[in-house]
């Protein structure tokens, strides 16, 4: 039986709806409900529900391995962050790769980020009068809301619709959904999936990368702003590269990236060459890592 392990920081109502969903299942149950807020509700309905909760500070999260080691010892075949707002640390996604998802309130890129999440997202969707929101089901990585989308539901958000009424209809879609994906997703994990190892982080990944497309001449680097090319080279299912002029302003990078639909590109790796200037993808997985190593090889 795979096992699940759930991240919280507040009610906890999707992670209630998740240990009713697969309590008796054969297929999974959710072992533990570990939370960054030691009062948080979420612990009440983990003790109604038997099920095993622990709080822990920040400290023991992002500062030691208290609660790596938790996450060691209890082998979860996939960990779900349900309203938990901190950043993930990278030395947990290191060593659950591909393993780790979140639900977002929202039809990422839109409304991702930093500080979006709950009703601060259902107001900016009132705000901006938006015709259409959603929940967003996708893998997590070093970077908030930026991890590659396994799936999305949508509704409709009607003129009169106030951002309660727009958490109204976020909640029915993730009660009806979220168990299911998860369901679906640790159907299709490989046996062996959770024994995998990284070869390199995200950070080394794009450090190397950087490293040797720098050195590049221009006609070569245009290349990777293919979709195609990048997935012939990296097994990517988008452009390695984006690019702008190189008079742009950090506005317009960031309108550019915003344009492509998904926050994969960092500038922080930015390659400067000629007229031109290059964003680097963020998005990488274990699946990814050997042919980043043979690339390297290649040069």
């Amino acid at each position: 039986m795979k096992r699940i392990v759930i991240f919280a920081s507040g009610s906890g109502t999707n992670a209630e709806n998740l240990i009713r969903f697969f309590h008796n299942r054969e297929i999974a149950s959710v072992i533990q409900i570990l939370t960054n807020n030691p009062h948080a509700k979420v612990l009440e309905r983990a003790k109604n529900l038997k099920v095993s909760a622990l709080s822990f500070n920040k400290i023991a999260f992002t500062e030691t391995n208290v609660v790596l080691d938790i996450l060691k010892s209890s082998k979860p075949d996939v960990i779900i962050l349900a309203g938990f707002l901190w950043k993930f640390p990278e030395s947990i996604l290191s060593e659950f790769p591909d393993k780790v998802i979140n639900i977002h309130p929202a039809l990422l890129p839109k409304y991702g980020g930093k500080g979006m999440y709950g009703m601060r997202v259902h107001e900016a969707v009132v705000s901006n009068k938006e015709k259409e929101t959603g929940i967003t089901i996708h893998y997590v990585n070093e970077h908030y809301d930026e991890g590659a989308i396994i799936f999305q539901a949508k509704c409709n958000v009607s003129p009169t619709d106030t951002a309660e009424d727009v958490a109204d209809k976020i909640h029915e879609l993730e009660m009806k959904h979220f168990p299911k994906v998860v369901e679906q997703l640790l159907k299709s994990q490989k046996p062996n999936s959770k024994d995998q190892k990284r070869l390199f982080s995200n950070k080394e990944i794009q450090q190397k990368i950087f490293d040797r497309l720098k050195m590049l001449p221009e006609y070569e680097l245009s290349k990777y702003c293919d979709k195609n090319y990048s997935k012939e080279i990296f097994n990517l299912d988008f452009p390695l590269l984006i690019k702008a002029p190189k008079n742009i302003s950090k506005i317009e990078k960031r309108e550019l990236i915003k344009n492509q639909n998904v926050n994969r590109w960092t500038w922080k790796f930015e390659i400067e060459k000629d007229q031109y200037t290059y964003a680097l993808s963020t998005q990488w997985y274990s699946r990814h890592d050997e042919f980043v190593k043979n690339w390297l090889k290649s040069y």
